[in-house]
């Protein structure tokens, strides 16, 4: 036996995206972090099941909230814990595109499941999504209400008056888009409110315009036959930015964008990614440093681990390997501020730049979406708030064990043991029971009446 609290024992950590029905089975870890012992793994609710370490889908949709114990030994304390993941239709998102012009916003979203869902389309009231059937691999705005996709089979397409369509879908889903040539051997593109850019799978560079407000009738033009086009960038302003494997980079001049290529700054081979708006172009090199251009380079950052940057038109935004956001403004010639993070609990995957809004993809896959910013924004814990979960509808609620240890163990008799409140993200209350043990729930803390082992329930409807 022992006389003083033991070391505290962890879940290692463990991040599940959001799932479909049908995934492989999820490998958990088997051993708590610090002390190395078993870990016991069971579903507390939610579509799964699980068997050792291993977490099978049962094929309904739904949050799943798994529960970790780890009962201790002389020298370690008990651990419980919990990982909350969600399954459903669509199984998160992997791109989107946005554009936000006179204050309203329309984001069109690729989901897993191959689909695209548009949000704030034409007024409508609710989430367009495209009919199954076709599969989706890539979305680009293109103007106000030009949506331009590629199809997993190659096949570029657009909707010419929005997702909404004209009539609407009688239910409720996106227009049926319209073929643009009869190629399926597209690669990426992205649109501007005139310049459209593409590639094709064989690597070489089309460029087309269609003037905004008028019907869709120009076919992409071959601007550059070399085949090592790695990335086109159009901004909503159609400025452009393209990059070569090589790390090379142009754009192209003339009116609408014009039919010339000519080499950008610094365009020697050394960008591994850019974003260019009306305030700059925010880039990362080779190396991985952050560095900002608006007639002359400025290094931003000489750290190595940048990943994605987003051109807003008076912000510059980037993401660190470890998902960690930062930014600053663009000052359009001026010596720029250097980055300042961003601190949320989130940690993302891609961001993807509109006028003044952010759209993210977090770890997970979720979306999610920043409305504004300042600099230097606010210090402390997740103090800087603003970010919108926009999608899946599911949203697992979790809770913070941890601050049950604010206390050293064990406790005596007659004591009182703050517990949570609420959940750790949602911030909805929590309700505590007993389920067995010398105690009661006094407030929102446990009052001991004697020893032994005590075992509370947290329960929150969501």
């Amino acid at each position: 036996s022992r006389g003083q609290a033991g070391q505290p024992q962890a879940i290692p950590e463990v991040l599940i995206p959001i799932r479909m029905p049908g995934d492989p089975e999820i490998l958990l870890p088997a051993h708590a972090a610090g002390s190395g012992l078993p870990l016991t793994w069971e579903v507390a609710t939610g579509p799964a099941t699980v068997s050792g370490n291993v977490v099978t889908l049962t094929g309904e949709l739904g949050p799943v909230t798994l529960k970790a114990s780890q009962s201790g030994d002389a020298l370690w304390d008990p651990l419980v814990g919990q990982v909350c993941f969600s399954v459903t239709e669509d199984g998160g998102y992997t791109q989107v595109s946005l554009t936000d012009q006179y204050s309203s916003i329309r984001s069109y979203a690729v989901s897993r499941s191959g689909r695209i869902t548009g949000w704030g389309v034409n007024g409508a009231a609710k989430p367009l999504t495209t009919r199954t059937g076709r599969r989706w691999k890539w979305v680009s705005v293109g103007g106000w209400s030009r949506p331009y996709a590629i199809a997993e089979d190659g096949g570029l397409w657009a909707w010419g008056d929005g997702f909404l369509g004209k009539p609407p879908q009688p239910d409720g889903s996106a227009a049926e888009p319209f073929r643009i040539g009869v190629e399926n051997n597209w690669r990426a593109v992205s649109a501007g409110r005139s310049l459209r850019a593409a590639i094709k799978t064989d690597g070489t560079l089309w460029a087309w315009t269609n003037p905004e407000g008028l019907p869709i009738t120009n076919l992409p033009v071959l601007k550059d036959a070399r085949t090592d086009w790695a990335d086109v960038w159009v901004s909503r302003d159609d400025g452009s930015f393209f990059r070569r494997s090589d790390g090379t980079t142009y754009q192209l001049r003339g009116p609408n964008g014009g039919s010339s290529l000519y080499t950008g700054q610094n365009g020697s081979g050394q960008w591994a990614a850019a974003s260019v708006s009306v305030g700059g172009l925010t880039a990362i090199k080779a190396d991985g440093t952050l560095w900002l251009h608006y007639g002359q380079d400025f290094g931003l950052s000489m750290d190595t681990d940048w990943m994605a940057v987003a051109s807003l038109k008076e912000f510059y935004m980037a993401l660190r390997s470890e998902g960690t956001l930062w930014g600053g403004p663009m000052t359009r010639g001026l010596p720029p501020q250097l980055p300042a993070q961003y601190i949320t609990k989130t940690r993302w995957s891609k961001i993807f730049p509109g006028d003044d809004r952010l759209e993210l993809i977090s770890l997970d896959g979720a979306l999610w979406i920043r409305n504004s910013f300042v600099y230097p924004p606010s210090t402390g814990e997740n103090s800087d708030g603003g970010f919108t979960r926009i999608a899946p509808a599911f949203f697992p609620q979790t809770l913070d064990f941890m601050a049950a240890r604010e206390q050293p163990f064990p406790v005596v008799s007659g004591s009182i043991l703050a517990v949570p409140e609420a959940a750790l993200n949602s911030r909805l209350p929590v309700e505590l029971t007993v389920v067995s043990g010398p105690a009661e729930i006094a407030g929102q803390g446990i009052s001991f009446t004697g020893p032994g082992l005590v075992e509370v329930s947290f329960k929150q409807a969501g």
